[in-house]
Formats: C-alpha cells, structure tokens, sequence
C-alpha cells in the first residue's frame, strides 16, 4: 500500500513540514515523530532526496550546511537525510559561522532511513543575512552525499538559502573525527543537513532578538546587551555532558579519571613515563605545518607550534621536560602554540586537543599550557604551568580539569591562572573543573580582567572554579556581553571565603549573572558590584 495512503496528510511542499498525524515510519518515508509535532516549518531541502543515500565512506564525520535567510525567525530542530546504512546515535548542532555553538540536540526514535529531525529545547532567533551552519555528526559515516549540488550556485527554499560553492569556502562542509565544526569542503557536494525555520509573525515575535543565546527560559535571550550571532557568540551547553563528575571540592578525583590521556588511552601519566602503555614516543619539539595534521595515542616530550589549519591532538600526553618557545606576548612560551594571540598576526584555527594531557613539568619560566585562539579543548587535563590555559579569541574549553600552577622563579608574583581570559573576545569555558593553587601569588581560578583592554562575549558555565591561593574569578569592569551561568563558586580561596569574585559589574551592558551556587552551602551566590 502506498505510504499516502497510510498517513493522515494534511499538507506537503517542496519547502515546508506540515503537520501530518498518525504516519507510521518506514524506510524512505516521510519524517520522524519530531517533525511530525513541528506544525509548518520551511526547511531547505523539503521531501528530497539524494542519488547516493550511503556513501561508501565508513569514517566518523560531522557534515554540514551553510545557510541563511531573508527574514527573522527562529531555527526550531535539525534534520538529515539517512540512508540504511549511518547507523549511530546522531547528534546535530547550530552554529554561527566562525563556529561558535548556538544549540545541539540528540536525535531519537530514528527510522531505519529517510529524513530525521529534532527539536531544540529552546528555538534559536536568527538575524535575515547572516550566515549559519547547521551540521550533524555521523559516527560511522555511510551519510548522505550529492556532489556538485552547490558547483553552480546556491540553493534557494522560500525565505531559506543555503550558499553556493564559491561563498565562504565552499558548501557543504565536513571535518572528520569529533563531534565538531565542519571546516571543509569537497566537489560542491551536499550532505543533505537541513534546519527547521519559523519566520518571525510580527515585529513582537520572540525572534526581534534574533541570534541571541540560547537560555533556560525556553525562548531567546531579550536582553538589549546580549551580542548579535554574528559576532562570533558563543552560548552556553544543552547539558549534554560525557563527563559525569560533581562541581564540588570532593569531586576532583572523578574529574581526574575522567579527562585527559587517562580518558583517551586508559593509561595514567605515571604508566606511560614507565614505558607501560601502547602510546608512540617521540622526544623533541614538533612543528605542524600541514593542514588537517593528526596527533594521536603518542607521547611527546616537547613542544608542539601549531602553523596551520584543522589539527587534531587526541589521546595523547604532551610532557614539557623544559620551557617552551615561540607565541608571542602572552602566547610565548605554549607547550601547545597557535602561533599568534591577536586576529592580524596570523593566527590559527580549528585546532582541536581532545582527551589528552598536558604537563608542564614546573620548569622555571614556563608560561601558557595552550595558547592562544582557534582552539578547542575537549576533556583535557592541563597542569604545571603559569597559566595553564591563554584564551584570546575564539577559543572554548569543555569538560577540562586544569589545576595546579606554577610561577615564574624570576617574577613570583606575576598573575597566574587556571584560565586567563584577560582582553578576550568570542571564548569559553562550558562544564570544567577549575582548581587554583600553586606556589605564590595565584590570582584566579578564572581571569577575565581588563588589564590590556576590556573583555567581550565570554561565556563561564557549569563550571567549579576554586582559587585556593586567590580568587575564584577576577571579572573585568569593562567587561561586556559576558555570561557567567550556573557555576559552583568555592568558598575555598585565598581571601577567606570573602572574594569569589572581583571587579564585577552586574548591570555592565549584556553581563549575565544566573545559578551561580556556593557548592559548600548549595546556596546561590549573588554577586554584587565590586565596581563601585
């Protein structure tokens, strides 16, 4: 019987899901229960499907879209064209296009093949001609493939545009390995990853502040402050962990055990300087000059300078016998160096660390662990070093344990963190475990001062932040558009449980301040304005 037959049809287009009832799924069939609850969404692709439904590559891929829209709305789910073959969990996730996280979801109740779609917990607003990428993670590959759909121009759904192959390096785009943001592109081809669009009704709609982050109201942020996508915003995680650790001083061990090397390999730090593991060992300093370079299982006793794009450390423990070099200001120094730590000195990007750990060894003048944008850092365990982690711009650490520091014999009392955002713009921290302690003159568990300029569009949650011999955290005055959101603040810090956090103005334009906690005392912390 034809599958028509078999569903209540209320309405279909080429460019929009409409609301069907009781359909059953099938392979090659219409839609999943999701898009079936959606009522009308406009979407890019509608019912099409493509030549090559599994493609024969069997690698771990994320495949994306770049897209945009000629009028305000709100991005509601994802969805993807499966073939019989991509099998996995498959999550998928909004993007703006410098590759900041705007919203991820989990997709369940898969048909065997065909279209699949998720919602959101909370829509994402979208701002008319700006560029979005909209990608899904295939664990096992086999995806959907058409190549030379965008060799001859973009592609055009009512209001929604995905672009053509000569815009913005090309459509669509993939990165193999990590759940992550697709970079790269091949022959024109699409991929078939698609979004569920509501246009904006009235001026009132909730999509007026279109493009902000992504909150726990279950709408867009309204907040005047809050920084357009865009910009390069990062937003706050759906919570979709994978490091089940508690955000409590007792909680370390756990964070220990499930970051870094021991995560990626199953082997302590100890083993593998024993010579018990199965990783590679290489002794010197590395130069990676090779796009899409990957670093995996190995140890390395050196220092490794990043000068070029899409690099992947995985799995690995990078272990720093003695200083390292290259970087420049806050950069030199890096046992892993993106070679710049401002946007014109030919920085980086897309460099990806990923359960691995990164020991500095406390040698006298060691200064940053990694350093200094276009990186992400999943899972990974950072130790031994003046500043374990330099974020500049562009750049997010998740799910990572940094702790224990080590200061300058020459200059004792320079600052030193667990994380230092000072001066920083479009960064991250999202579900980490930040211990502060050292020998003297810590300064933070976080620094997000304003010493060289003032910092914007920074995002600090789901974190523990603990400034044993200093502060939890060292805001900035003039710091704008930045969101500190459900984080455990120890009352374990150098100034007797007084200062969790310093030079903060909670009225400063776009400053976000929500669910932050005293972990000890499971009370909510409010800040105050230490500004004044």
């Amino acid at each position: 019987m034809p599958l028509f037959n078999r569903c209540v049809l209320l309405a279909l287009s080429a460019s929009a899901i409409v609301v069907v009832l009781g359909c059953t799924a099938e392979p090659g069939g219409m839609r999943s229960s999701a898009e079936s609850a959606l009522g009308v969404a406009s979407t890019l692709f509608g019912s099409s499907t493509p030549r090559v439904r599994s493609d024969p590559d069997n690698q771990a891929v994320s495949l994306g879209v770049k897209f945009k829209t000629t009028k305000k709305g709100q991005i509601t789910g994802l969805r993807f064209y499966k073939g019989s073959h991509n099998l996995g969990t498959h999550t998928g996730t909004l993007w703006t296009a410098s590759g900041q996280k705007l919203a991820r979801v989990t997709f369940t109740n898969e048909s065997a093949s065909g279209w699949q779609s998720a919602l959101f917990k909370s829509p994402v607003g979208i701002a008319p001609g700006v560029v979005y990428v909209a990608s899904y993670f295939a664990p096992v590959g086999r995806y959907a493939a058409d190549t030379g759909y965008f060799s001859n121009g973009g592609h055009t759904s009512s209001s929604l545009f995905a672009l053509g192959d000569s815009e913005l390096g090309g459509n669509g785009a993939y990165i193999y390995g990590e759940d992550g943001f697709p970079t790269q592109s091949y022959q024109a081809s699409n991929y078939y990853v698609d979004v569920l669009f509501s246009a904006a009704v009235d001026a009132g709609s909730p999509a007026d502040d279109a493009g902000s982050p992504n909150g726990d109201s279950g709408t867009p942020n309204k907040d005047a402050g809050t920084p357009p996508v865009d910009s390069g915003t990062v937003s706050t995680t759906d919570g979709g962990f994978t490091v089940n650790c508690p955000l409590t001083a007792e909680g370390e061990s756990c964070w220990a055990q499930q970051t870094g090397v021991l995560r990626g390999s199953g082997y302590t730090e100890a083993q593998i300087l024993a010579g018990q593991s199965n990783l590679v060992h290489h002794v010197g300093d590395l130069t990676i000059t090779t796009d899409g370079t990957v670093i995996d299982h190995q140890w390395i006793d050196g220092c490794i300078s990043i000068h070029a794009n899409n690099v992947t450390i995985k799995n690995s423990l990078i272990h720093t016998q003695n200083a390292c070099a290259g970087g420049d200001n806050d950069a030199a120094g890096a046992a892993i160096n993106t070679g710049a730590s401002s946007a014109s000195s030919g920085a980086v990007s897309g460099l990806l660390i990923q359960d691995t750990e990164i020991d500095g060894m406390n040698p006298p003048e060691q200064n940053a662990g990694v350093g200094a944008q276009g990186y992400r850092c999943v899972r990974c365990n950072v130790h031994g070093f003046n500043q374990n982690f330099w974020l500049s711009m562009h750049a997010s650490l998740v799910e990572t344990y940094s702790h224990d520091l080590n200061t300058f014999a020459s200059n004792p009392c320079i600052h030193s963190e667990t994380v230092d955002a000072d001066s920083a713009t479009n960064v991250s921290v999202e579900h980490s475990y930040l211990r502060a302690t050292g020998t003297v003159c810590v300064t933070a568990a976080f620094m997000n001062g304003s010493s060289w300029g003032p910092s914007s569009n920074v995002v600090l949650d789901s974190s523990y932040l603990e400034g044993v011999d200093g502060a939890d955290v060292v805001a900035g005055c003039g710091a704008t558009n930045i969101r500190y959101t459900n984080n455990a603040f120890s009352s374990n810090n150098g100034y007797n449980s007084s200062l969790y956090i310093y030079g903060f103005n909670p009225s400063g334009a776009g400053v976000v301040w929500s669910g932050n906690l005293i972990p000890e005392t499971g009370k909510t912390l409010v800040s105050g304005n230490s500004c004044q």
